[in-house]
């Protein structure tokens, strides 16, 4: 792991641990399901996950201007599911 920077709450980390496996579970839907078998279901699955990827971002950016975690252009943060530990890994 990298350098804790931040901590986020309770509430906080069930925001995004369901936003993670939501975004997880289409993930492994995609890679599953044959678009020129089922092109409807396909579709929607692309669109759903690209909702649910801007979710995603946006909770970061959000909770990164709020605590205003340090950064860098190579690095991304991580959290740590059990302490809502924020990483910066590099």
């Amino acid at each position: 792991m990298g350098k804790i920077v931040g901590r986020v709450s309770e509430e906080e980390v069930k925001e995004i641990m369901e936003i993670f496996e939501r975004k997880n579970a289409l993930e492994n839907l995609i890679k599953i399901v044959n678009p020129n078998e089922n092109n409807q279901l396909y579709e929607k699955l692309i669109y759903d996950y690209n909702e649910i990827l801007q979710k995603f971002q946006m909770w970061w950016s959000e909770k990164g201007d709020y605590y205003a975690w340090e950064g860098c252009e190579d690095g991304v943060w991580n959290i740590d599911f059990l302490t809502g530990d924020i990483y910066l890994e590099i």
